[in-house]
This record gives structure tokens, C-alpha cells and sequence, in this order.
């Protein structure tokens, strides 16, 4: 009985427990997705960031270099 429990009640007891939040999120997400309409707010956020995902971000490059001195704003005079 000790080697059932520990080669198939535990390691059963363990997946329900890692996958039981991501299966219970993705059916929450399925059943919002089903529920609201295109034009709603939820659904436009929902296809901006599946845009964003497919993006490339651009790498910036960074160099500390000062092309052009800082250019300081004159003094404001007082109107009057």
C-alpha cells in the first residue's frame, strides 16, 4: 500500500495542484472571451497585447558620448 501511495496517489496529487490554476485561468479566459462582444474595451485590450507579442522590439544603442553641449534655458523674466 506505501509503494501505491508513493508511486501514484502523490504524483497525481502533485500535477493537480501545478496545473489546476493555469487550466482554471485559461477556462476563465475562454468564457470572457466568449461572453464579450469585439467592440468592448476587454477585447480591444486583449488584441493590443497580442499585437505587442508579435512586435520585435528595436535595440537601442547607447553610447556616452556627448554629441551637442546641453543647451541651458535662459532665466524667465517676470511680466510687467
Amino acid at each position: 500500500m506505501a509503494t501505491v501511495l508513493t508511486l501514484v496517489i502523490t504524483p497525481s496529487l502533485l500535477a493537480i495542484r501545478v496545473w489546476t490554476s493555469p487550466c482554471a485561468n485559461w477556462i476563465a479566459r475562454l468564457l470572457a472571451r466568449i461572453s464579450i462582444s469585439r467592440a468592448s474595451r476587454a477585447a480591444r485590450d486583449w488584441a493590443l497585447q497580442r499585437d505587442a507579442r508579435r512586435l520585435v522590439p528595436e535595440e537601442l544603442i547607447w553610447t556616452d558620448r556627448v554629441t551637442e553641449p546641453a543647451r541651458a534655458d535662459p532665466p524667465l523674466k517676470p511680466a510687467g
